[in-house]
């Protein structure tokens, strides 16, 4: 992994800032999950940055309503349920590194304000969270809770 392999990975961990232009997500392009509650989730796989990187999970929520609504979340991983599978169904481990950081003990809560329309995505680096290496062929499905009784759950998408 170069320099800056090693940058984005640590960007993607939360432990430092870009100074990177804004993102633009295509949210007509993507699949969704369906909406509850004037929310929809989203999955996505982008490929490694390096030859031999696992993949990074993109996991997109967006306020389909026609106002503005709050989020009070978890902060960092808590908010979302990440299920790796296997194309026979066998769920893919986690890595230390994952179960370390879920941990409910690193738990806070955040709020987010998000207008109609808007979206907020979460980064996931797979090979940091779940046990990837040789296994082609991954599906992965995000769910989140977004009020007391209401669930998301996201399109499955390949990994």
């Amino acid at each position: 992994m170069g320099l800056k392999g090693f940058v984005d990975f640590m960007a993607k961990m939360g432990l430092m800032i870009r100074d990177d232009p804004p993102k633009v997500i295509d949210c007509a392009a993507r699949q969704w999950g369906e909406a509850k509650a004037g929310w929809a989730l989203s999955v996505e796989s982008t490929p490694g940055t390096e030859k031999d990187d696992p993949p990074t999970l993109s996991i997109v929520i967006r306020n389909v309503g026609t106002a503005k609504q709050t989020l009070t979340v978890p902060g960092w991983m808590h908010f979302y349920a990440v299920e790796l599978h296997e194309t026979n169904g066998t769920e893919v481990p986690m890595a230390p590194f994952g179960k370390t950081a879920l941990d409910p003990s690193r738990r806070s809560h955040i709020e987010a304000e998000i207008a109609p329309g808007e979206w907020v995505e979460t980064m996931i680096p797979l090979g940091s969270f779940f046990n990837v290496r040789g296994k082609p062929g991954l599906l992965a499905t995000a769910r989140a809770t977004v009020a007391p009784g209401i669930e998301l759950l996201s399109n499955t998408a390949p990994v």
